[in-house]
């Protein structure tokens, strides 16, 4: 178990930059698109890939930390 969340936690945090390169790299702007007051950039960049980054960290840390785990 400890070695698919380790795996898994390294790509989502990989998935994290690579999302917000393809929402840079859409066309149209999509990226500016407003929810409430702020970008649909600053959204995924400010506040919900950093919260899924601390997530797959504390995923990675629970699993290393698990008694038993080798």
């Amino acid at each position: 178990m400890r070695a698919v969340a380790k795996k898994s936690s390294s790509l989502l945090l990989l998935a994290v930059l690579a999302i917000f390169a393809v929402l840079v790299a859409l066309p149209g702007d999509v990226a500016q698109i407003r929810l409430g007051p702020l970008s649909l950039l600053w959204w995924w960049g400010g506040v919900l890939g950093p919260l899924a980054a601390a997530l797959a960290a504390h995923a990675q840390a629970r699993a290393r930390d698990e008694p038993g785990a080798e």
